[in-house]
């Protein structure tokens, strides 16, 4: 394979994706041993003890008949189905043995330069969400009320780095087509999204606590849950538990009871450290009755379910025991409106867990709940919870930064906020309009638009005034909200707005050969003939091999603009792992037009531009059906050479076929095509079998052999070289990958900004 792909196998599987996290976290030790910040014992102790879990899981040893970790070293000949095999005593095996000279190789799934940069990225966001983590254990060990301060800049860089990697799995399947789009609401992306909600949650209230004093133990507890809900989707991912619901889950390895103890002993002393003082005692007390119950046999899913519902019991408790938090906020006040903004992103995450956790939940309480595996129901599913949790979400990052802590001047704050809705609506219909695609859009998608629009000019005017008074310090939070907004614009236009312009008018069903595939969604493309399809005319004008690579070469003419311009989807050769198709893409200022391969001749060495020969036996009398014809054989025969016009270069008798296709077009018409086979024998003994080229169908026909049994012959069709093909256009999917920058540059401005505020 290539270099870049031989690298990203290093964190392909299990065992390098968990060494790429236990690097990370020793960097982030490493940085934290150099700081001179408060707390740095304690937070140090907490973060050494969640890297020795962590490296537990490598360890692939045994103790007594039970095993901790998996090793990334175990040889081919030390796993358990190969050790009684005989070669496995050799020590000379790899040379011995042909088929283990080379690896398996990358999945092709995972041959995209994405692999080289998403995992790195989200693993780095997974470890640096252990930060908070320990310094809010840490807060709470010493009963500490400033750990707030070095823990903020931390927070921040986890929030940031953890979006971008989250966003950089959203462009590669973009890219790579896998959902028809950047977000499908799989399982495994919601695993990693959730984190990154608790912790954006968590940077809010820590914000708050730090300036207030308030919400103390909401805020420790957002902290922790973070990466908690981190270990949880690693548990998700990794213990085989979603393997039937997501494609990028890992089949299980033996590691899910060992991820279970991690996450578990982790949430005990997360909640041990934060619960009332009085209350530790009954903690104790719960573990002991817990393991009582697991001595005596109790169902494992019984003591699962009473172990989290006591700790959520005391934590509540706890919460009702604090001195701390009760305040009355204005309701025109900025902490009340974060606060409001954390109830929302907190329901959303709960929301999306127990959504994503339904394998979960069947496996603890028997249930047979459907876990969503078909992603138009996903997809719908998530949208009636989440756009109305979105749009609040904006409303309230609309106008938060214009309010004060304490208490605001109303009147000037309506304004301003009644101008940025203004604004956003405009900005969001404006566009719709230059599409002229209104229709593609619900009203709740409209309404979704303005506010996401709203939340960027908002920003945006903050910053502006910012700016002319001179005070332009603390941007990052506003640049960091605008480019959320972005991303919100540009996820509800370029999906809501999304729509196919590959309808097949002509020729025949597409369903025939597969019944997956739509009409209105795919078109049927016959090399060098011009197709109409909206304001293009599209061309196939053949293929080329580039190594593992079949390249498809669709021409493009623009009949408004005139101008052309080629794509190339293409289709990756593996014969280990199955062939698969990769998209080609054109960028236009306001939208992306995707052009997807669906099926394909891979054929590359034809010869004219007809593809391989089908073979179908056919008695007198009888039919058989090939995609849109059917074939008839009426009547064989067998004539002398004389007999035949054009058989003049037959030698001997010649056996003559009858045959009748059937054409069954797209719009319900038929067209009967009758015409003569010849079959015979040379001279030398050789089959003179001529083809013959029906005009009108782009198919060649001839008798291939005749067969043994009485009036039987086997036919030979080719046809003319086509392809199926999908063409969507993504309206504003720009606006998304603006937003992204934008929001990533916010967060790196905020963590520089705080940074020195904590640490110098």
């Amino acid at each position: 394979m290539p270099p870049v792909y031989l690298l990203a196998s290093f964190w392909s599987g299990q065992q390098g994706s968990f060494l790429l996290w236990i690097i990370w976290t020793a960097l982030i030790i490493l940085i934290i041993q150099q700081k001179h910040i408060k707390l740095k014992s304690e937070v140090l102790i907490i973060l050494l003890f969640v890297q020795v879990w962590l490296l537990s899981m490598l360890l692939g040893v045994y103790l007594g008949n039970v095993k901790i970790g998996y090793s990334p070293f175990t040889l081919i000949r030390e796993l358990p189905e190969n050790v009684i095999l005989p070669w496995a005593s050799l020590n000379d095996y790899l040379q011995k043995i042909e088929a283990f000279q080379d690896g398996n190789g990358l999945n092709p799934l995972l041959q995209n330069y994405w692999m080289a940069i998403h995992p790195p990225a989200l693993f780095a966001g997974f470890a640096l969400c252990s930060a908070p983590f320990s310094f809010a254990l840490a807060g709470a060990w010493r009963k500490s009320k400033d750990w707030p301060k070095p823990c903020l800049p931390w927070t921040v860089l986890a929030v940031t780095v953890l979006g971008i990697g989250i966003l950089m799995g959203g462009a590669w399947a973009y890219e790579a087509l896998s959902f028809g789009g950047f977000w499908a609401w799989d399982p495994v992306e919601n695993a990693s999204l959730v984190p990154w909600i608790v912790l954006l949650a968590a940077l809010h209230m820590m914000i708050v606590h730090r300036k207030k004093g308030q919400y103390r133990l909401l805020t420790l507890l957002l902290s922790a849950m973070a990466f908690l809900l981190a270990l949880y989707s690693t548990f998700l991912t990794r213990s085989g538990v979603l393997g039937e619901s997501s494609v990028h889950s890992f089949t299980d390895n033996g590691l899910m009871v060992q991820l279970f103890l991690f996450l578990i002993t982790l949430e005990y002393l997360a909640v041990h450290l934060m619960i009332n003082a009085g209350l530790k005692k009954a903690k104790a007390l719960v573990l002991i009755i817990i393991s009582v119950a697991f001595l005596l046999a109790t169902p494992l899913n019984i003591i699962v379910l009473a172990y989290f519902l006591s700790d959520i019991v005391l934590l509540l408790i706890s919460a009702s025991l604090s001195k701390t938090g009760r305040h009355e906020e204005a309701f025109w006040s900025r902490e009340f409106w974060i606060f409001l903004a954390t109830l929302v992103l907190v329901l959303s995450a709960i929301q999306i867990s127990i959504s994503t956790s339904i394998p979960v939940i069947n496996k603890l309480i028997g249930t047979n709940m459907d876990a969503f595996t078909n992603l138009d129901l996903r997809n719908a599913f998530y949208k009636t919870w989440q756009l109305p949790l979105a749009t609040a979400l904006l409303l309230l990052l609309t106008g938060s930064l214009w309010l004060s802590f304490g208490n605001t001047n109303t009147s000037k704050f309506l304004k301003k906020y009644l101008l940025a809705i203004l604004a956003g609506g405009f900005l969001a219909l404006t566009l719709i309009l230059i599409m002229g695609n209104i229709a593609e859009y619900d009203w709740s998608e409209i309404i979704f638009a303005t506010i996401a629009g709203a939340a960027i000019s908002g920003n945006f005017l903050f910053l502006w005034q910012k700016k002319k008074s001179g005070a332009l310090k603390k941007v990052g939070a506003p640049i960091a909200h605008a480019g959320f907004g972005l991303i919100m614009l540009g996820a509800v236009l370029s999906t809501g707005g999304s729509f196919s312009i590959s309808e097949n008018t002509e020729g025949f069903d597409v369903a025939m050969l597969d019944e997956k595939f739509k009409n209105n969604e795919n078109i049927i493309l016959e090399k060098e003939r011009k197709i109409p399809m909206e304001r293009f005319k599209v061309t196939y004008l053949g293929k080329k091999q580039r190594g593992v690579n079949i390249f498809y070469q669709i021409n493009y003419l623009d009949t408004v603009n005139q101008k052309q311009f080629k794509l190339e989807p293409f289709v990756q050769l593996n014969e280990r792992f199955g062939n698969v198709p990769e998209p080609d893409t054109r960028h236009f200022w306001n939208y992306d037009l995707f052009t997807h391969v669906k099926w394909a001749d891979l054929e590359t060495n034809d010869q004219d531009d007809f593809m391989n020969e089908s073979l179908r036996k056919l008695k007198v009398g009888s039919a058989v059906q090939h995609e849109n014809i059917e074939v008839e054989l009426k009547n064989i025969y067998l004539t002398d050479k004389s007999d035949i016009q054009t058989a003049k270069n037959i030698f001997g008798n010649v056996v003559v076929a009858d045959v009748v296709v059937t054409e069954h077009q797209l719009q319900g018409g038929t067209n009967i095509h009758s015409f003569e086979l010849l079959y015979s024998f040379d001279e030398q003994g050789r089959v003179k079998a001529p083809e013959k080229l029906v005009q009108d169908l782009g198919t060649k026909f001839r008798i291939n052999r005749i067969l043994q049994e009485k009036g039987s012959v086997e036919i030979g069709i080719r046809e003319k070289e086509y392809l199926v093909m999908s063409a969507e256009v993504f309206p504003y999917i720009n606006i998304l990958w603006i937003g992204c920058v934008v929001m990533a540059l916010g967060g790196f401005v905020s963590f520089y900004e705080r940074k020195y505020r904590a640490w110098a």
